[in-house]
């Protein structure tokens, strides 16, 4: 049993959910530590009785007639770049597989929502930017050495960090984008899955959120995700955010075997990154009662010019706080032929736990 954790969030202090209220009034359980609350977004009733052709909901029979300009990854997170790099994306000029096309974030849109769902849905992608940037500002500091360890502290939570991970992989199945070495292929999703983890939060026994000890060396800043699938079914996503690797499991039910890294934690209260320069503590609130005596961990690794993923077409200039990009990407070839390994890196000890 390890040591008990003590939080940096007082009662008195502002919520770590970012709600402008005081954290005993806001999101704090009686045991202290953050709790989850039930959230429910599916359009107010009544509902219209139409089915946008080009809405990833419109099976839902509630959609409106205007059709947004969604962005699938959140424009919540795109706005904190200056340019995204894409890979993969079937009918992009330049897109083989395996180089990257650098764009402006504005034009890294999809017709994939319509203006009701896309609505419904906002409260998704708002959480998604305030926890990348909370993660953005705990993660550099960590990969430098430094005479004081640095110690930082992120909050998620948990139901809706699983929410947003299906809508990424909603969205990236409905915009049709999925390639293998640059050539579309075609995927299937369970819609009725995907509605209940959008709207509710809601998943069946053994799928949710499994987090990774190990992250995507060759993409170490921004976002990149990959799909898990069997056959044509996309059963779930691993996503890549600053370094902090997790898969969301949509169905559990048809996961292939071995798709998961055996080091995966199912829905830990806290997990620890660590680096050379320190550690940062991501806190995950959950609906239940928090588990903080158990925690996962993972390493950060730093390539010395941020991102690798251009290599050898065109390297990232500069280090990871001058140099951020975003990738779309999937999981469709064996991981191996698309990484670039790191430069080796000092091998530190994971700092103790916080008591």
């Amino acid at each position: 049993m390890r040591a008990k954790v003590l939080l940096p969030w007082g009662s008195g202090a502002r919520c770590p959910c970012g709600s402008d209220r005081a954290y005993r009034t806001c999101c704090r359980g009686l045991d202290g530590a953050p709790r989850a609350k039930a959230f429910d977004l599916e359009p107010k009733a009544p509902k219209t009785g139409y089915a946008h052709p080009k809405c990833y909901l419109g099976h839902t029979n509630d959609c409106a007639t205007k059709i947004s300009r969604e962005h699938v990854l959140s424009q919540s997170i795109l706005r904190q770049f200056d340019a995204v790099a894409i890979r993969n994306v079937a009918g992009l000029e330049g897109a083989d597989g395996i180089k990257d096309i650098v764009l402006p974030t504005q034009a890294a849109t999809s017709n994939i929502l319509c203006s009701r769902h896309n609505s419904s849905l906002s409260s998704l992608d708002d959480f998604a930017g305030k926890f990348f940037s909370s993660l953005h500002k705990a993660i550099p500091p960590i990969r430098q050495s430094n005479a004081t360890a640095a110690r930082a502290w992120a909050y998620a939570d948990g139901p809706k960090l699983e929410a947003w991970a299906i809508k990424i992989l909603a969205g990236t199945h409905a915009s049709g984008n999925i390639t293998v070495r640059g050539q579309p292929i075609e995927t299937a999703i369970d819609k009725e899955k995907a509605k209940a983890a959008l709207y509710q939060g809601e998943f069946e026994p053994g799928a949710g959120l499994y987090i990774h000890a190990s992250n995507v060396p060759n993409e170490m800043d921004g976002v990149q995700w990959y799909l898990h699938r069997t056959g044509p079914l996309l059963c779930g996503i691993h996503i890549c955010m600053q370094g902090f690797s997790f898969s969301v499991v949509l169905d559990a039910a048809n996961l292939e075997p071995g798709a998961l890294p055996p080091n995966a934690t199912y829905r830990p209260s806290l997990h620890q990154l660590y680096g050379v320069g320190g550690d940062a503590w991501i806190v995950l609130g959950w609906r239940h009662k928090a588990e903080m005596r158990l925690y996962s961990r993972g390493q950060i690794f730093t390539p010395p010019t941020g991102s690798e993923s251009m290599w050898p077409y065109k390297p990232l200039k500069g280090p990871p706080e001058l140099d951020i990009r975003t990738k779309f990407n999937d999981q469709l070839t064996p991981r191996a032929e698309r990484s670039i390994a790191p430069v080796s890196m000092t091998r530190v000890t994971p700092p103790d736990p916080p008591h």
